[in-house]
């Protein structure tokens, strides 16, 4: 039976030298690969002469597409083109991976449709086996595999049909590749100028367990932004500290990173920022390296409003251990640590209150009290101040350069604009009269405002040269009540028949009954918070939790540019201003009517 083996592999050799279509009605399939498989065993054995490839003549002919479309066949190293039949598709051809096609003398690339009548040629070239791709970006470098890295191609196999891909072969005398494939694709990689962000151990697992899929080579530095971190206040309220203590610290954060694209290009993208609320060391205390605020004086450390950020100083302190009574003058910080009661105290300095204040008056740069305020005042800022009103300038202020600039508009609509604005001028004026201010900047700059749109008929005649004065005396104004309103908070837990002044912010926690808010800046309370029977003004906006009127009481009203409030009950006013018809919360449902003091109603649907 190994005789007969033998001898039919004898005679299969000479098969070469048949023609071809005797050869395909001779061989059966099954014998066509025992070819192969000897011819293989052969060459090992040293039988076939060196060099010698193994002939694609020997692998039975590629049996036509079912469908009737062309397709070619690699036939003796030629690429032999059969023309579809019927109305069936011609042979399309691809060369990949290092393999090369000219048609008819010309070297094509990519997909082409070829026919029985075209001269085809190909090779292959033995130094391709990648393919690097930069993006557009610059950003990435992608690796592709397209022969095996570790042998030197000697052949072309083709592979598929409708397309036919030529790709490289390798015969059983395939040699290895001169040079490491890792050092060539790092030569290439700096040919093409990537010196950034380049992945060795990517490259290298694909070299070794080649997936023949794009992979990343080397990638760029996307922009980070800046972390500022944050700074961390170490101190429990009231913040008395001694020297040494920490007072606060900067964690986190980071620098941000600039973009840097593969071939070492690196564009700032980001600015960098300084930490949010970020302490300064202001007098008392010092700024340690990692971020670290101390204390360089014994006092209470507390947060002073600086244009830079927030500047931490360490102010002088009186402590009252008990519960104060009568009047007490000073220059201090003062902590009670009980109550006020039935006094009357006045500072420079910031008071907090551990307990309650009762039918007490309190002056001071910022007032804190942990209990329950009651038939009280308290004052950050001088009563009768026009700061309150700051809304009220600021919109007059606009309108007064709206009207000097209204040179095209019919005088029907001008003399409409000032009846308007002498309306609101009436209302600010009355609202002044309210609060008792006194000051005569405001008296003079509103008084002109008020003679110029009320009580004259000048509305043909008003130019921008006449509301050029009348705006700046009103910036002049507007700048004082700015400085008023930077100064000066107020945190209560509740208030009761209190009246409050307050420069900048005021904060009620629990409950807002029968008291009078005047503010600079904003008015808050807490979420759950019952306001009623009193009035807010504001020179900001008004956050309140629920304004409640009890039946047959007076109404809560509140005046300011800006109002929420989670819940509005029947009998809550608000100020019904030219500009602000808006209510500014969508947590409720209101229908609104104007009642003769140009306030508006508000009514629960």
């Amino acid at each position: 039976m190994a005789r007969l083996f033998v001898k039919n592999l004898v005679i299969k050799q000479d098969i070469p030298t048949t023609p071809y279509k005797t050869l395909q009605a001779q061989i059966r399939p099954w014998e066509g690969w025992l070819v192969l498989f000897f011819n293989k065993l052969l060459g090992r054995l040293g039988r076939q002469q060196p060099g010698a490839s193994v002939s694609p003549a020997a692998i039975p002919e590629r049996q036509a597409p079912p469908n009737g479309d062309g397709w070619v066949e690699l036939v003796d190293g030629r690429l032999v083109v059969h023309d579809p039949g019927g109305e069936g598709k011609f042979a399309t051809l691809v060369p990949e991976g290092g393999a090369r096609l000219w048609i008819n003398g010309v070297e094509t690339v990519g997909l082409a449709v070829v026919s029985a009548d075209d001269e085809l040629r190909c090779e292959v070239d033995p130094n391709e086996f990648f393919r690097l791709s930069i993006a557009d970006d610059e950003m990435s470098v992608t690796l592709t595999l397209t022969a095996d890295p570790g042998r030197t191609p000697d052949s072309v196999t083709v592979s598929g049909q409708q397309p036919c891909r030529l790709r490289p072969g390798y015969s059983a005398q395939a040699g290895r590749r001169q040079g490491l494939p890792r050092d060539l694709v790092l030569a290439e990689l700096r040919r093409l100028g990537v010196q950034f962000g380049i992945d060795e151990a990517a490259i290298h697992q694909e070299l070794q367990r080649p997936a023949y899929v794009p992979v990343v080579a080397a990638r760029g530095q996307e922009a980070l932004p800046p972390d500022p971190g944050q700074w961390v206040w170490k101190l429990d309220t009231p913040g008395l500290v001694e020297p040494g203590q920490m007072i606060a610290q900067h964690q986190g954060g980071s620098p941000g990173c600039a973009r840097v694209t593969v071939k070492g290009e690196a564009t700032q993208v980001f600015d960098p920022v300084c930490a949010a609320d970020q302490y300064l060391p202001g007098a008392g205390t010092r700024l340690l390296a990692g971020g670290r605020l101390v204390a360089t004086a014994q006092g209470r450390a507390r947060v002073v409003p600086d244009p830079a950020g927030h500047l931490v100083r360490v102010f002088p302190v009186r402590l009252v251990e008990a519960e104060l009574t009568g009047a007490l003058t000073c220059a201090d910080d003062l902590i009670v640590r009980g109550n006020i009661r039935n006094a009357r105290v006045e500072t420079t300095g910031e008071v907090w209150v551990a307990g309650s204040v009762e039918r007490s008056e309190v002056i001071a740069a910022g007032i804190v009290v942990r209990g329950a305020v009651a038939l009280s005042k308290l004052l950050t800022i001088p009563r009768a101040s026009c700061a309150p009103l700051r809304g009220e300038l600021s919109f007059l202020q606009r309108r007064v350069i709206e009207l000097g600039d209204a040179g095209d508009v019919t005088p029907q609509v001008k003399e409409a604009w000032f009846k308007e604005a002498g309306a609101f001028v009436r209302a600010v004026w009355r609202k002044a009269d309210e609060l008792h201010v006194i000051d005569p900047s405001f008296k003079v700059a509103v008084s002109d405002v008020y003679s110029l749109l009320v009580m004259s008929n000048a509305a043909a005649a008003f130019s921008r040269t006449m509301a050029q004065p009348l705006a700046l005396r009103l910036a002049l104004l507007l700048d004082e009540a700015a400085r008023a309103a930077a100064g000066g908070e107020v945190r209560v837990r509740s208030l009761a028949q209190t009246e409050v002044w307050a420069g900048r912010y005021v904060y009620v926690e629990e409950s807002f009954v029968g008291s009078t808010i005047f503010a600079g800046g904003t008015v808050e309370t807490g979420p759950a918070a019952t306001c009623s029977q009193g009035e807010v003004m504001a020179g900001d906006s008004v956050k309140l939790g629920v304004l409640a009127t009890l039946r047959g009481t007076a109404p809560v009203t509140v005046r300011c540019r800006h109002i929420e409030a989670a819940e509005a009950q029947a009998g809550s006013v608000f100020e019904f201003g030219a500009d602000r018809k808006e209510i500014g919360s969508e947590l409720f449902q209101v229908t609104c009517r104007v009642n003769q003091r140009g306030f508006l109603a508000i009514k629960q649907k």
